[in-house]
């Protein structure tokens, strides 16, 4: 049984103490690397957890979440990308690969693409490196909160002004950030470019509108940002490959008034 991470998405910090070695035992992929103490501090609750842990090995990504057994036993969950882990023992903390994406049912760690070059490999102890992933697992969780609200605050604007559209210049200068950390943050709640992101809100409002209204397909392209209806349906067709009047047509109940 999983724990509801929905209930604790807003931890502000997570602390771990008492991590230590223990011998590589393979279950299935599954690898024990540590077991030690959590502790979870979120804004209305907290909660103290003994919990044992492990790396579950998967492509190119890394993510942890917690779990209850059904006798009660609660363990953090780890997974990381096995092609990437001779690297990462070879980077410093300040250059280890990851990012962090907050979602409601767990928290993602994506390993970027080293470099295939050769390198003298640092070896270090699972102890070592446990160590130096759970620090930047922590440093990062805590900054992702941190821009939380400035997120919240770039996709509210974007909602409310796709008629302009939004262009990446303006939302960033409405929250005051630069393009860089409008990117950074985006790649970090969204998963995607801020750009990716806009064109994606601009389709899936195009779609509603296009199912469930009879509005004229000019005045939906108006709603989005398009001043010409031919513009609007090159667009359209190039992200779904259809025209929008063949989309009302053969994928959408039209619901009149």
């Amino acid at each position: 049984m999983s724990i509801n991470t929905a209930q604790i998405k807003n931890i502000s910090e997570l602390h771990f103490s008492g991590c230590r070695s223990l011998p590589a035992s393979s279950y299935g992929s599954l690898l024990y690397l540590f077991s030690g103490n959590i502790s979870l501090s979120a804004p209305q609750s907290s909660l103290q957890i003994n919990a044992k842990g492990g790396a579950l090995f998967s492509p190119h990504t890394a993510t942890y979440t917690l779990e209850t057994s059904h006798n009660g036993a609660t363990a953090l969950m780890l997974s990381l990308d096995p092609t990437c882990l001779e690297n990462l023992l070879t980077c410093s903390k300040d250059i280890l690969p990851f990012r962090i994406m907050n979602q409601p049912e767990l928290f993602t760690v994506t390993c970027h693409s080293l470099s295939e070059a050769e390198k003298e490999h640092r070896i270090l102890s699972s102890h070592g490196y446990l160590c130096l992933l759970l620090d930047v697992l922590q440093s990062e969780l805590q900054r992702s909160q941190s821009e939380a609200e400035p997120y919240r605050q770039a996709i509210d604007y974007i909602a409310a002004n796709l008629h302009l559209p939004p262009t990446v210049c303006n939302v960033a200068k409405h929250i005051s950030l630069s393009n860089a950390q409008l990117y950074r943050i985006f790649m970090l709640h969204a998963g995607c470019s801020p750009k990716q992101y806009i064109n994606d809100q601009r389709i899936t409002k195009a779609c509603r509108l296009i199912c469930s209204s009879s509005m004229p397909i000019n005045l939906i392209g108006y709603a989005i940002g398009f001043k010409y209806e031919s513009y609007f349906y090159r667009w359209f067709k190039n992200q779904i490959g259809i025209t929008p009047s063949e989309y009302r047509m053969l994928t959408c109940t039209r619901q009149l008034p």
